[in-house]
Formats: structure tokens, sequence, C-alpha cells
């Protein structure tokens, strides 16, 4: 009798085994050269239904292609596509403009100690949609959750397809993932553990996921905060007193100081000089685009609907949504093309899956392993938590005062982006 797996792709088989055989090689390294395989094999036309052990194989995938043709999106997914080569339920929620793509990893993440969720979109990889179809998803969405576990190792939890960025959808995707997460809590007889969510600023997927999660600490990323706060110095014109022939001290001394609040505790934010006023006289040409500036960070950010998601003082890990946005990186390189047909695109989500399988079964014979990271990456976060350890002995202290508050924001702000992308 043949093993049941046989007609999974040699290629694929070995995920999980390759991610276990290279114990010191970083993750995104391993990640990278097992999609690689996939995008190869998608972009040679590879795609076939025999099952001969030489040559990795899709059973059932050429006709998927055929029926969605070339780039396009079909709600009717095929069978052989709605489920993961163990048989297990791969397509959750099928809808004209909304598909959930989930498996069985939730489970295992649960019992490795999940602790965060990230979420985000990624644009023009929806497959596009048929010439004169009712509901079209190209202008739509591939949103992904990833869960991040003990240790610092992330895994893709959900993928979805969707037309719409509406609070509605946000929360069936939140819902159909907090599901799965109370069915794994209860199954392993664990205590239900007080997530944080991580997502960018997009008001409809924050309302879902405050609605879905209650109790969790619903965050912002610190990357689109400052991406935000930097494009809105630019468009204001301060760019030119912080460098150049117009260089000003004093603005470039303000500005810094503003970069580190993320690090601030919101209960000191009186002793911030910079906060209050502009740093140079009325007469000043920078006066107008600073006090500009103050006013947008006070209505926006500090009394606006965000103002209780961007503190990131003594948070060392997932500060953004930089992990979907790496897997997002890694989806559109083995794609290949923009709007891929929904056949290559839910291939490219088990292999997601896989690979997903593949850390947590090192994460179970290495369960006090950290995740690797980079030695400058490393060296960057030891002197983040060490500045902030610092400060928050001074605060024991009660040895906190305007000048030792604004020093400690300066040293902070190189954990910032200052470059708007």
């Amino acid at each position: 009798m043949p093993q049941q797996h046989s007609m999974q792709p040699r290629h694929m088989q070995s995920i999980g085994s390759q991610v276990l055989a290279q114990p010191f090689q970083h993750q995104k390294e391993r990640h990278s050269q097992h999609l690689q395989t996939l995008s190869d094999t998608l972009t040679s036309g590879n795609v076939s239904n025999s099952s001969n052990a030489e040559s990795p194989t899709f059973p059932g995938v050429r006709e998927s292609c055929q029926q969605n043709g070339a780039g396009s999106y079909d709600d009717n997914v095929p069978e052989v596509l709605r489920n993961l080569p163990d048989g297990s339920t791969f397509l959750q929620v099928q809808d004209p403009s909304l598909h959930i793509y989930m498996s069985q990893t939730i489970r295992r993440a649960v019992s490795h100690d999940l602790f965060a969720l990230v979420g985000d979109g990624i644009h023009k990889i929806n497959p596009r949609s048929r010439r004169g179809a009712a509901v079209r998803v190209d202008g739509g969405q591939v949103y992904t959750v990833h869960g991040i576990c003990r240790g610092g190792f992330e895994v893709p939890l959900l993928l979805a397809v969707t037309q719409n960025k509406r609070e509605e959808d946000y929360v069936i995707i939140f819902n159909k993932l907090k599901a799965a997460m109370e069915e794994a809590i209860e199954g392993l007889s664990l205590t239900e553990p007080r997530l944080r969510v991580v997502l960018d600023f997009e008001q409809a997927a924050i309302n879902a996921a405050r609605r879905i999660f209650p109790n969790a600490s619903v965050e912002g990323c610190a990357w689109h905060l400052s991406q935000a706060w930097v494009r809105r110095r630019n468009t204001l014109g301060i760019l030119r007193f912080l460098k150049g022939s117009e260089r000003c001290g004093s603005v470039v001394q303000w500005w810094r100081t503003l970069k580190g609040l993320p690090f601030l505790p919101t209960e000191y934010f009186h002793h911030v000089e910079a906060m209050r006023r502009p740093p140079v006289e009325r007469e000043h040409p920078a006066y107008g685009p600073c006090k500009k500036f103050s006013n947008y960070l006070r209505n926006t950010w500090l009394e606006g609907p965000f103002k209780t998601m961007w503190c990131k003082y003594m948070v060392d890990v997932q500060r953004t949504t930089n992990t979907a946005e790496n897997y997002h990186g890694r989806l559109r390189k083995i794609l290949g093309k923009k709007h891929p047909p929904l056949a290559q695109l839910i291939l490219a989500f088990r292999s997601f899956t896989l690979v997903a399988k593949g850390t947590l079964a090192r994460m179970e014979l290495r369960r006090s392993e950290p995740k690797m990271l980079r030695k400058r990456d490393r060296i960057r976060r030891e002197k983040g938590e060490g500045a902030m350890a610092s400060f928050a002995t001074l605060r024991c202290e009660n040895l906190l005062d305007t000048v030792t508050v604004e020093e400690y924001l300066r040293r902070m702000s190189k954990y910032t982006s200052d470059k708007a992308i």
C-alpha cells in the first residue's frame, strides 16, 4: 500500500526535515531556499498530475490552473486546492468577496506559547477577476495573520484573499482565527493568554481586532508610525532645517527628541519641552512648520484614535508588522508577477503552511532555543534594552527631570526610522 504522503511534492515533503537539519542557519535564509524551489516549479511550468518521484508534482493542479485561467479569479475553488496534502481542510471560508485559508498550525502554535498576532495586507497579488464578473477582487488585498511564539519564532496562521477592507471583513477574519485558537486552548487544557495584536494604523482592522479580542493589547506598528511622522515632516518642509545649508541645531535637537517619544511612558510627557512649543523664535522660518507638526502630533497621536497604540517602552519583541511584511516580500518573489492565477497563489499559501510546520517541529525538539538574530540586530536590541533599563532605574529612584528625559529620548531616537519609503 502506498504511503499517504506519496502524492505530495518531494521538495515540500522535505521542508520540515530540512528546517530541523539546519539548526544554525538563519530562518529567513531557510525559508527563501524552500520558497525558491516552489518558485522555480511554478515559473518553469513543471506543474503536472504525474506521480513520478523524480520531479515535484502537484496532483490535479494543472487542471486547476487551466480552470482559473492565466491570472483570473474563480470563486469555485477546485477540491484539490481546498485541502492540504494530508487531507485536512485548508479553505475555511469561501465567499465571492472573501477566501480564508487556515491549517491546523494554530493548535501547535498555541501549544508553543503563542503570545502575539501580527496582521498586515499586501496588494496587487490578488488574482484578476474574469471579464464581466459580478465581484472583482483585483483591487483588494491578500491579508495575512502571523503568530509569534515562545523564543520569538513566527509562523503564518491565516491567509485571506479579500475584495474589500471593511471592518466587517476583518471581523470575519479575526473571528475565524479566534474560534480556532479557542478550540486549541480548550483541547490542550490551557489558560487563555493575554495576546498582543500588532497592526498597522488602519482603523477598520483596529476596530475589528478590539471587537473580537477585547482582552488583547491592540498595538500599532512602530515602523508605520515613524513613516507617518517622517512623511508629515517632509510635507511641512522641516527636512531642509535638519540638513544642508539651512540646517538649524535647535530644530535638529527638537526633531530627535520627538522621534524618541514612542519609548517614553505617557505619564512623563509633561517633562518634554519639545512637545509644548517650537524650538525657534516666531520670526524664524522653521517656526511655522514646527508649529504645524506639533499640532499634527497632538491631534492625531496624542488625542486621536491612536493615542493608546504606539507606546513601545520596554517592548523588545515585535514592535512592528515586519514579520508579515517579510513574508509578503517572499510571496512576491516566488509568484514573480502581479495578479497570479488563483491556483498558484494557493500553492504559495500551502508552502508557507509547510514551512510553519517545520518551524514548529524544530521548536518541539529544541524547546529552550530562541530565534537567532543577525549580529547587528542582536547588538541593536541589546543597546535599546540597556537604555530603557537605565531609564527604568532612574524612574524608580524618582530622578527624572526635563533634561534627563529629553536626553533619553534623543538616545532612543536612533531606534525609529528617519527615512520615508
